[in-house]
This record gives C-alpha cells, sequence and structure tokens, in this order.
C-alpha cells in the first residue's frame, strides 16, 4: 500500500463486481472506490457489457481514473433470465493489456440479505430484482458456490463490515491505498438502507436539483408524501451503526419468508462461509467461519 494513493508505476485497476441485490455491493463499491485517487462507477450494467468492443475501448479510453468499477446485479431491467452468473459476460484480463483486472463477487449471508430485498418490495420501494424467494435461492447458491472454488476474490459482505483486518486484506490485493473514509456513508442507490432509509442533506438536495424535482421524482412523492418527509426530519444514518447482521429477524414476523428456513442445502452454504444458520425453527445455530 502506498500513502498518497495509487504508486507511480502500478498499472490503472478495472474492477467487474457481481452482487445481488442487498448484498451490500453499494457499500464495498464505495470503499473500493475511496483506496484510489481517482475512480469512477458504472452501476448497474447491461449483463453483455465486456461483449462488446465498443464498451472496452470506452474503459480504457478513461486514461485518467486509476479505478474503474463495473458493477452488475440480479436486475430484471437488463434481462436477467434468473441465474445471474449464468447471464453475465466476465470481463477478460487480455481485453485489457497494461491493466490490474479484477472480478470481484460480493455475497451477504442469506438470511440478511433476504430480509432487506423483502423490506424493500414490501415497503412500496420495490427493487429491480425478482421478489421471488425461489428465484433469490437459486441465484445465491450459485453465487455461494463461485465463492467457494472461483480463483475470483470473495468479499464476504458480513466479515467486510466488522473485520478492519479482512479490508486492510482486501486492499492490498487491489493495489490501492487503505482508507475507512466511506465507512459511515449510506448510498442512495436503492434507496438506501431497506430498514434505515437515505436521508440526503439539503446541500445534497440543491446540488443534485435535476433529480430532486424531476417529474419521475415529485410523481413518487405525490404517491408517498409521509415517506419521503419522515425522511428528511431523521438524522442521517451511519453506514457503521446499521444493524446488517440482524434483519432476518423481520422474517420471523412474516409467515410466507419462513421457508427460507427450511432450506437445508442453504444452510450448509451459510453455516460453510458465514459460520452460523437459522433453523426452522427460526433460531440461529452459530459455529466457525467468517
Amino acid at each position: 500500500m502506498t500513502i498518497e494513493g495509487l504508486q507511480p508505476d502500478r498499472r490503472r485497476v478495472i474492477i467487474q463486481l457481481v452482487g445481488l441485490q442487498r448484498s451490500g455491493n453499494h457499500a464495498v463499491i464505495g470503499w473500493l472506490s475511496s483506496l484510489f485517487r481517482s475512480s469512477e462507477h458504472l452501476n448497474d450494467l447491461p449483463f453483455d457489457f465486456f461483449s462488446h468492443e465498443t464498451n472496452r475501448a470506452a474503459l480504457m479510453a478513461r486514461e485518467q481514473i486509476d479505478c474503474m468499477v463495473c458493477s452488475f446485479e440480479d436486475s430484471r431491467r437488463r434481462g436477467a433470465s434468473g441465474a445471474l452468473l449464468e447471464d453475465v459476460a466476465f470481463l477478460r484480463p487480455e481485453d485489457f493489456p497494461g491493466y490490474d483486472c479484477h472480478i470481484v463477487y460480493v455475497l451477504r449471508d442469506p438470511y440478511n440479505c433476504w430480509a432487506s430485498r423483502a423490506k424493500a418490495h414490501e415497503d412500496g420501494a420495490p427493487l429491480t430484482s425478482s421478489p421471488r424467494l425461489d428465484q433469490f435461492l437459486e441465484n445465491w447458491k450459485q453465487m455461494a458456490a463461485r465463492a467457494s472454488n472461483s480463483e475470483a476474490t470473495t468479499v464476504i459482505f458480513n466479515r467486510w463490515f466488522r473485520d478492519q483486518a479482512y479490508r486492510m486484506a482486501l486492499c492490498e490485493v487491489f493495489g490501492g491505498s487503505y482508507s475507512e473514509a466511506s465507512l459511515s456513508d449510506v448510498p442512495r442507490n436503492g434507496g438506501g438502507s431497506s430498514f434505515d432509509g437515505y436521508r440526503p442533506s439539503y446541500g445534497e438536495i440543491l446540488r443534485n436539483a435535476g433529480r430532486y424535482f424531476s417529474a419521475d421524482f415529485l410523481k413518487r412523492l405525490a404517491r408517498n408524501p409521509a415517506r419521503y418527509f419522515r425522511k428528511l426530519s431523521q438524522p442521517r444514518p451511519d453506514g457503521r451503526a446499521l444493524n446488517v447482521e440482524s434483519r432476518w429477524e423481520y422474517l420471523l414476523k412474516k409467515a410466507h419468508h419462513r421457508p427460507i428456513f427450511h432450506d437445508v442445502e442453504l444452510r450448509r452454504h451459510a453455516f460453510d462461509i458465514f459460520g452460523f444458520y437459522v433453523d426452522e425453527r427460526g433460531r440461529m445455530v452459530t459455529g466457525q467461519g467468517s
């Protein structure tokens, strides 16, 4: 690592980040971006993005950017057939000579991840991913299998959130300068946290007047004004203080979500990777893991 940023002789970095929605993708992206003097994030890209030479050439034309983060989610508007890893075209390092290329998976435990997705959908702020549990489980299990068997880098979100040493080790992989400057931020993507929301500052509203006074935003405001005014009246959430590892308890109150606790294969993956699972009676069973 360096003190001031990218080493003078180090090649530029391209990161393809793949994760299911509500896996903590944007928190990780914000942190990755903070490791470099200059960075750019291309959000929720079409799944075939890296298949097109024009897109690859456009990335390499951004010569002044130290780190490009290209993110992919299980968004239905991007044409997903239901299986994220089968649909996404992955970058090939040989297409980017002179660059350090990384494929990065972000994986959050299935119970907290699904709780955050369910909360977003049920609170009237639906995500662009499928609200179906069976599709989520299929995608999550494929991601878990890939995390166990792939040479690509996997960011275990639960551990990344709480473990500074783990974050520092990841920083060494990407070659930036370690920073925690972004960790208190709650990204506004997807409406912020499913449980704690997102509260823009008044300065941010003024700087992004085009967004906050657009016809689309005003239409959403008119549908649920209380929700937005409640956000403005609350203090800004601190990303470090979010209870991201207890969201699963929300599912205990919802009978239609309890089938997630009966999936034996899911339990095995969760226990192996995260050191815990939730049994069919809604009890957390813990052990060794991340």
